[in-house]
């Protein structure tokens, strides 16, 4: 297990915890794009702010999800379906009020290699869509060929860096009052020309029936809170955020908009930043107990606890991620 220095540590928490904002770092609800009814993209890693009114006025730590107890170890096979989408159709970044991302595929990029370097999956076992290789047809044609592999001992990731998108309708979403989905690159006319979407429904019915109970999910995009839905027993579900709430990028590309001077840059989105890179990747979330191996739950607190004490310190980047775990034990990956 790699190990990062504890000075390392120290920085980049300096860096969530004392940003000097002009502007915010987060993702901002876009307005509905022509003739796309009542469908509603949540961009990820724009600038503006968040306004008083619009901050949470609630909040709390969640009970630790970690045990201390090991989950079985997996004695089957290991199958990964990772999606980072950072270069959507169209020719803007977020910055410029477009919709391309500068590090959902970094993210994607370093789920693959920390599962393939600290887990022991083989790259054979591993699907990694980037950019317009993530079609909605692609994406639902990579879990419908896992289906019908996947056996009762096998184990399987599934991983989405990018967009979030909802459906609105008059009742609360919380209430079943509409879905919330990712952003696929396509060629659907809805929600915007040149994007596809996956609902949380389908995603749900696309794993339905599979040979293993024992799935990972982890989606690092706005409105990621909704996908509480593909909850069952055996699987864990990470959520970079809460169910209406927004995710956050940062790196080089944003560098203007804050005072870093001397702070490392991330590169990546918080939340895998936090939970893929520090926290399963340098073994920083190696916490209960200190046994030099990371499970998924000791990891997701490690990030919920750094990401909460940043939007309690500087609110306007508020992200508070969300976990849904169904898995006994804890989950060694």
């Amino acid at each position: 297990m790699k190990k990062i220095g504890i000075s390392h540590l120290a920085a980049v928490l300096v860096l969530v915890l004392t940003l000097t904002l002009p502007g915010a770092v987060y993702a901002n609800k876009a307005d509905a794009a022509p003739n796309t009814g009542n469908i509603e993209i949540m961009k990820k890693g724009s600038i503006t702010g968040l306004t008083a009114a619009q901050m949470p006025q609630n909040h709390g730590y969640k009970h630790l999800t970690a045990t201390g107890v090991l989950g079985e170890e997996v004695t089957g096979e290991r199958y990964a379906i990772i999606v980072g989408i950072s270069d959507y159709p169209g020719p803007y970044h977020v910055l410029e009020g477009g919709y391309d991302l500068s590090y959902a595929d970094d993210d994607a990029r370093t789920v693959r290699d920390v599962l393939t370097g600290i887990y022991g999956f083989e790259d054979s076992h591993i699907s990694l869509l980037i950019d317009s290789e993530a079609t909605r047809d692609t994406i639902l044609s990579e879990i419908a060929g896992l289906q019908e592999i996947v056996n009762e001992d096998d184990e399987v990731v599934f991983f989405f860096s990018g967009h979030g998108v909802r459906h609105i309708t008059s009742a609360p979403i919380a209430h079943n009052g509409g879905q919330v989905g990712i952003i696929t690159w396509g060629e659907e006319l809805y929600p915007a020309p040149g994007f596809g979407y996956i609902w949380d429904r389908e995603l749900k019915q696309a794993f339905n029936n599979f040979g293993t109970d024992r799935i990972v999910f982890m989606f690092d995009s706005c409105l990621a809170g909704g996908m509480a839905e593909l909850g069952e027993n055996g699987r864990i579900v990470c959520m970079a955020t809460t169910q209406a709430g927004i995710a956050v990028e940062f790196g080089e590309d944003y560098a203007a908009y804050y005072d870093v001077e001397g702070m490392p840059l991330l590169n990546h989105g918080l939340f895998t930043y936090f939970l893929v890179e520090m926290g399963m990747g340098y073994g920083m979330a190696d916490f209960y107990p200190p046994d030099g191996y990371v499970t998924v739950e000791e990891s997701f607190d490690f990030t919920r606890s750094v990401l909460t004490e940043m939007s309690l310190t500087v609110p306007e980047l508020w992200q508070i991620p969300v976990v849904k775990d169904l898995f006994p034990g804890d989950l060694p990956l």
